[in-house]
């Protein structure tokens, strides 16, 4: 069964300051400290390949991404090999202008993979479900610190 689940917030930018950043993905290691490593494997300004690690639950993950910015800024993207944890791990980030602010919904569409939790019974699929959104929900918040710092790293 496919899931979707999102999160949304406003940052103190313009959408097109906001799209960049989000495809810049050599800057996510400043801004969200879960990101360890981004080697970006091919970018054409439209079309991304990376391959990042990020620390999910004190591991680190190793996933490729292929990533495409839409005209109107948004950026959708998919994982080849999803994460262990799921089958299917596709997603977007869409962005509108809101009084001169930009509003930026973060979407995950994903298949849970029941293999992986009946091995790592540790962690059901309701409790990982809350933790991904709670993860979107942290990298929204970072970079809106990150503009409401006025552009600044840590």
């Amino acid at each position: 069964m496919t899931l979707i689940i999102s999160v949304e917030t406003t940052l103190n930018t313009s959408v097109k300051k906001a799209s960049s950043l989000f495809w810049d993905f050599k800057s996510w290691q400043n801004i969200w400290s879960p990101m360890q490593a981004v080697e970006v494997l091919y970018d054409d300004g439209l079309h991304q390949e990376v391959i990042m690690t990020v620390e999910r639950d004190g591991q680190a993950e190793t996933n490729r991404t292929i990533r495409f910015l839409r005209e109107n800024g948004d950026i959708v993207f998919f994982s080849p090999e999803a994460p262990p944890m799921m089958t299917i791990h596709r997603g977007e980030w869409k962005f509108y202008n809101d009084a001169g602010k930009c509003r930026v919904k973060a979407m995950r569409e994903f298949e849970i993979n029941d293999r992986y939790f009946n091995v790592n019974i540790s962690l059901a699929p309701e409790q990982f479900i809350k933790n991904f959104q709670g993860r979107l929900k942290n990298i929204l918040d970072k970079f809106q610190s990150y503009f409401d710092r006025g552009g600044a790293y840590v």
